[in-house]
């Protein structure tokens, strides 16, 4: 028996999603690879049971954040700390979080360009993101 295959999508209308916005432009993100799916989901498991055993804030996955005019980042995981959000309140839902996180992991691929890691780096800690 033979089974239809399921119709093949560009990437773009599968990810139609995952963007940036970089100097009011949007920057459509490169479909994310499953070892790098992997590790950010284990550290986002991990910092997740920490954070919320030791009460501390919220943790966010693949979150779209507005750092400054202009630009708004999507971090693989992010934390912000209970004083800034509380741990009672919900998540907002926005399209972006009108929040910068205290923490903002970028899990790099081999694919990934020193330019454009650099230039996160800088807007997020430019923004007051206290680790990357």
């Amino acid at each position: 028996m033979n089974l239809p295959l399921a119709p093949t999508m560009p990437t773009s209308a599968l990810d139609e999603e995952r963007f940036e916005i970089v100097n009011g432009q949007i920057r459509e993100l490169e479909p994310t690879g499953v070892y790098e799916c992997g590790i950010a989901t284990v550290l986002s498991a991990l910092l997740l049971h920490f954070v919320n055993a030791s009460k501390l804030g919220k943790v966010a996955t693949d979150t779209l954040f507005n750092l400054l005019p202009g630009i708004q980042r999507r971090p693989d995981v992010a934390f912000v700390f209970r004083d800034r959000w509380p741990i009672g309140r919900r998540y907002p839902k926005t399209s972006a979080w009108d929040i910068v996180p205290d923490l903002a992991v970028e899990v790099v691929s081999p694919t990934s360009r020193l330019d454009q890691i650099v230039e996160k780096m800088r807007e997020y800690f430019q923004a007051g993101v206290r680790q990357v």
